[in-house]
């Protein structure tokens, strides 16, 4: 996960849970607790995030992080990004497959089999399905 893309995830689970601590964040976003604190201190020092007491908080030191306005700002930039490195990663995986079919056709092919044939301990021939996204 590169920086754009933690920030942005750690901006969206503040904006689904608040008053999350940052063990949860971590937990939720597959980081440790250390980067976690260390992204949030930066925000909180970039202005994109602030820091309140909060004291119906599940966060025994009762604290609620809370997206600025210019936070708010940054995250739905850093989301446009984050849906285009997706979508082009996308494309990318979708090109290695189509390549890897077309070559498994011309392997069956010059082999003489089916590609539908079973592989062994197979009951019957695997399926791949196809779908290409209209955009």
């Amino acid at each position: 996960m590169n920086k754009q893309d933690t920030r942005f995830r750690v901006l969206h689970a503040l904006m689904q849970t608040p008053d999350a601590t940052q063990r949860e964040i971590a937990l939720r976003l597959g980081l440790s607790v250390s980067a976690v604190n260390y992204v949030l201190k930066a925000l909180v020092e970039k202005g994109l995030v602030k820091v309140e007491n909060f004291t119906a908080s599940k966060n025994k030191f009762g604290y609620v992080y809370l997206l600025t306005p210019t936070g708010v700002a940054e995250k739905l930039s850093l989301t446009g990004a984050f849906i285009q490195r997706k979508l082009a990663e996308r494309e990318r995986i979708e090109a290695e497959i189509d390549e890897v079919l077309v070559a498994r056709e011309a392997q069956a092919h010059w082999a003489g089999t089916d590609t539908n044939t079973a592989l062994p301990g197979q009951a019957r021939p695997p399926t791949v399905a196809r779908t290409r996204a209209v955009r």
